[in-house]
Parts: structure tokens; C-alpha cells; sequence
């Protein structure tokens, strides 16, 4: 939540005039729970999507964006069938053992994939392309 990529991303959004919410993962930071190896992640995931959409008024078109791990329970969320207006990826670790491609994403909007040139964990050619 306070890494600097993660405050970059959500102060470019709120210039632009959208609502942003951030938040930790279970049992990051002061964030209750404990690591669930991204099962209970999505759970967050959906639950901060809830939370967003409760404050704001309808109809709200809601994207996600997420950075690193991040970015995978966004997929993941995405690809459960959670309807998304747009998705960022920053960094997903496309590379990282375990990863895999998602089936269809439930997006009516923008997918954008940010990938750095010398990242070892989101090298440009990863196995997005399969």
C-alpha cells in the first residue's frame, strides 16, 4: 500500500478525478490475518472492490490496478468473473513460478500491461504471450 510505485499509480488516478482506495493484504503491514498464498488475497481483492463501490454513487464503473503480486490477485479477481470497467497490470510476475495465464478477463475498458526492460520477475517476453 505505501509503496512508492503503488502511491505513484493512485495519485496519477486522482489527478485525473477517480476515486482511489489502497490497501494491505492480510497480515501486511498492520492489516489483520495472515498469508493465505493468494487464496484469501482474491478475497480482499473483492472485498476492497465491495467497500469501494458501497462509497461511491451509482452506477460505478470500478478498474483495478495492481502492482507485483498485486497484480496477480487482480488477474486472478478479473478472471473469477468480477466486472471491471479497465485493468492495470504494473510489474505482474509473469515470471515467478506459479504463475499462470488467465482465461478470459471480465473487462469492459483498457487492459494495461507496464513491464520494465530489465525486471527479472515481468520480463517483457514472459509467458503473457503464450
Amino acid at each position: 500500500m505505501d509503496s512508492p510505485v503503488v502511491v505513484a499509480a493512485a495519485e496519477a488516478c486522482a489527478r485525473r478525478g477517480l476515486a482511489t482506495l489502497r490497501f494491505n493484504f492480510r497480515g501486511v503491514g498492520a492489516s489483520a490475518g495472515t498469508w493465505d498464498e493468494g487464496r484469501g488475497e482474491r478475497d480482499d481483492v473483492r472485498a476492497a472492490l465491495a467497500d469501494l463501490r458501497r462509497q461511491l454513487a451509482p452506477p460505478a464503473r470500478v478498474a483495478l490496478a495492481g502492482y507485483s503480486f498485486g497484480a496477480s490477485m487482480a488477474t486472478a479477481v478479473a478472471a473469477g468473473g468480477e466486472p471491471l470497467a479497465g485493468l492495470a497490470l504494473i510489474a505482474p510476475p509473469l515470471a515467478t513460478p506459479g504463475w499462470q495465464r488467465p482465461g478470459p478477463l471480465a473487462i469492459d475498458g483498457p487492459l494495461l500491461v507496464v513491464a520494465g526492460g530489465e525486471d527479472l520477475y515481468c520480463p517483457r517476453a514472459a509467458p503473457w504471450r503464450r
